[in-house]
This record gives structure tokens, sequence and C-alpha cells, in this order.
């Protein structure tokens, strides 16, 4: 009898170790597939810059977009024009026809014009940044695979991205102190040289517009321009 309880025993032994075993593997988080990386590593680069204006679709959606704020430029700017007006009446004392100014009223006039002009950045801002934000998504998701696509089809193994503007020079005080910022600010890499044939932003590019002409070069939808709704401009003082 001793004897069978010494081996039922070791067998309850045996089987607490086996179930504790699995729970404990089941509560291990999956251990990541180890992939050699390849001998020789192959990189390119690409200005994002480059490719935003070489794009076409780029190009549709920011002309859409100004299309789309151009009302409410044209209001700020009249807002603005009445302003800087009102103001000069006030210090001359007289209107631009030579009748005299009324301060109270000019002086509202110009405090409701600023209250306009504030409510109608706010309006603008809102505007803008939900009708960007899908723009820049999907824009930034052709750019990816394109970038995927080169590069496999070319042999590099990383692509790094990088944003330098093409329209003023490199060696430029302004664009140093803007490279200089970035780095400080973010700790972001900026490339100091790239061997000919790393850059393949103009590649990229290419791609992107061969497939978006394929496409018909359609104007991409979801942004439909609409007209400033911002309660009208006070009436000028008198």
């Amino acid at each position: 009898m001793k004897r069978t309880w010494i081996i039922l025993g070791g067998l309850a032994a045996l089987v607490a170790a086996y179930v504790g075993n699995q729970l404990w593997a089941q509560q291990q988080p999956a251990q990541p597939v180890t992939v050699a990386a390849p001998a020789n590593t192959r990189t390119a680069f690409i200005n994002i810059e480059t490719v935003l204006q070489k794009y076409q679709k780029a190009k549709v959606y920011k002309d859409e977009m100004d299309k789309m704020l151009e009302p409410f430029r044209l209001k700020a700017e009249k807002l603005k024009k009445e302003i800087i007006q009102w103001q000069t009446d006030l210090q001359t004392g007289k209107t631009s026809d030579s009748k005299a100014v009324n301060k109270e009223q000019w002086e509202a006039g110009v405090r409701n014009n600023k209250r306009l002009l504030e409510d109608l950045q706010i309006q603008v801002g809102d505007l803008y940044r939900k009708a960007s934000e899908k723009q820049i998504v999907q824009i930034y998701k052709e750019i990816d695979e394109a970038v995927r696509a080169h590069a496999r089809a070319h042999g590099f193994h990383a692509v790094f991205c990088y944003g330098d503007s093409t329209q003023i020079d490199p060696l430029s005080i302004e664009n140093i102190i803007r490279k200089i910022r970035g780095m400080e600010s973010t700790g972001c890499v900026m490339p100091m040289y790239i061997a000919d044939g790393l850059d393949i932003s103009m590649p990229v590019a290419e791609v992107l517009n061969q497939r978006y002409t394929a496409a018909g070069g359609a104007a991409p939808s979801g942004v439909t321009p609409v007209g400033a709704t911002t309660g009208g401009a006070p009436a000028p003082p008198r």
C-alpha cells in the first residue's frame, strides 16, 4: 500500500509539473522568428519634398485645396483691408473722401472685423484639417507602396526618407538652420551626402505618375469646394 501511494504521488507530481509547464508556455509571448540580415545591405534615400512636387495626384490635391480655400482667403483680405483703412481714418480723423470720422463707430468696426478674422481662422483651420487628413493618408500610402515596390525590384534592403526643400539652395543659411533645428528638436537623421544612384525620389515619382495615368488621372473625390460662410462682414462705418 505504501508503495502504491509513493507511485501515485510521483505520477501526481509529474502531471502537476506538465500542466504547470503548459500554462507557463501559454502565458509567454510568442518569440519572434529571427531572420538573418543580408550579407551586403543596399540602402537608398527618398526626398519626400521631391516626390510630392512631382506626383501629379499630389498637385491635383493641392489645386483642389486651394480652390476650396480661395473664398475664405478673399474674405480675409477684405476684412484686413477694411481694418487698415479704418485705422488710417482714425489716425487722420477723416475718411478717404474727407468726411468726419465717428471714432466710436470706426473703433467698433475694427473690433468687429478682428473678431470675424479670428472666427474665420478657426473655421478654415477645421475645414483644412478635415479635408487634408484624408488626402495626406492616401498620398502617403501610395508613396509607401511605390517605395516598397521600387526597393524590391532594385535590390534595396532599406530606404530612408528625408525632407529637403527643392526651392532653396541646400547650403543657404535658411536651409542649414532648418536642418539643424530639425535634427536637434526631433533627433532625426539628415543625410549630408548621397552617392549617385541612391536617391530614388524621381524614379518613385515616375512610378506614381504612371499608375495615376493608368487609372485615368481623374481628380480625386472627397473634397468639395465650398464658399465662405462667416456670417458676413460688418457694414463699413458711416
